[in-house]
C-alpha cells in the first residue's frame, strides 16, 4: 500500500500504508458498488469474505454492519500473522476484529466495548469469558486504527500505534480464520471498517 493513509480529522488516527514487510494473505479495501454484499466483494489480495452472521454490505467504499450484529471472515492460511483494519466506531456495541476461528462455539474477538474498555473476548466450547482488558474510551463515528500481532502464544493489540493489551493466549494458536465483528443491542450509527489486512510477518 503505497504512502501512509490517513483516516478522518484525528491527526493520531493513521493505519501505516508504507508498504508489506512480508506476504500480504488478504488485503480488503472495501471498493465497490453500494450495497454489495461482502460475500460478493472480492478482495484486492486473498480469498473472499464468509457471512457468518448478519448481512454486511459495502458502503461508501467500507465494510458496514448495517446496524445489525455482524460476523464476516476469511480463510487466510495463517495463524502468525498481523491483522490492521481502519475502524469507525459505534459507542454502543462491541466492534473489532474475530480471528483464530476455529468453528462456531470456538473463536476469539478483540476490540473497543461499550463500557469504555478494549476487550479481548474468547468461546471456548461455547462458553464466553474476557480474560483481559484495558481501559479506553470510545467516541462515536470516530476512525480507530486497530493492530493485531499473532506469534505461536503471543498476542498483542494496538490502537493507533498505541500497546494495550500485551498476553500469551494458548487457545486456537493454529487457527488461521480471521475477520470482522460486532455484537451489540442499540446503534448510535454503523459501525465501517477499511484496509483489512492479514500479512505474514
Amino acid at each position: 500500500m503505497p504512502g501512509a493513509i490517513s483516516i478522518g480529522a484525528m491527526p493520531g488516527h493513521i493505519l501505516s500504508g508504507s508498504g508489506p514487510k512480508g506476504r500480504v494473505a488478504n488485503l480488503s479495501r472495501f471498493t465497490a458498488a453500494d450495497a454489495t454484499g461482502l460475500a460478493s466483494y472480492t478482495p484486492d489480495i486473498g480469498g473472499a469474505w464468509t457471512v457468518v452472521t448478519g448481512a454486511p454490505t459495502i458502503e461508501s467504499n467500507k465494510a458496514s454492519d448495517n446496524s445489525v450484529d455482524i460476523q464476516a471472515t476469511v480463510a487466510s492460511g495463517v495463524a502468525n500473522c498481523t491483522i490492521s483494519v481502519n475502524l469507525t466506531a459505534n459507542n454502543d456495541d462491541f466492534q473489532g476484529i474475530v480471528f483464530r476461528r476455529q468453528g462456531a462455539s470456538d473463536y476469539m474477538i478483540i476490540g473497543l466495548d461499550n463500557d469504555d474498555n478494549i476487550r479481548h473476548w474468547r468461546q471456548i466450547a461455547a462458553v464466553w469469558d474476557s480474560p483481559n482488558s484495558a481501559a479506553f474510551t470510545v467516541s462515536n463515528a470516530t476512525t480507530y486504527a486497530l493492530k493485531l500481532v499473532l506469534s505461536g502464544t503471543s498476542m498483542k493489540f494496538y490502537v493507533d500505534g498505541v500497546l494495550y493489551i500485551n498476553v500469551s493466549e494458548t487457545n486456537f494458536s493454529g487457527a488461521t480464520i480471521h475477520g470482522i465483528y460486532t455484537d451489540g443491542v442499540t446503534w448510535n450509527a454503523d459501525v465501517n471498517w477499511d484496509e483489512f489486512k492479514i500479512e505474514v510477518p
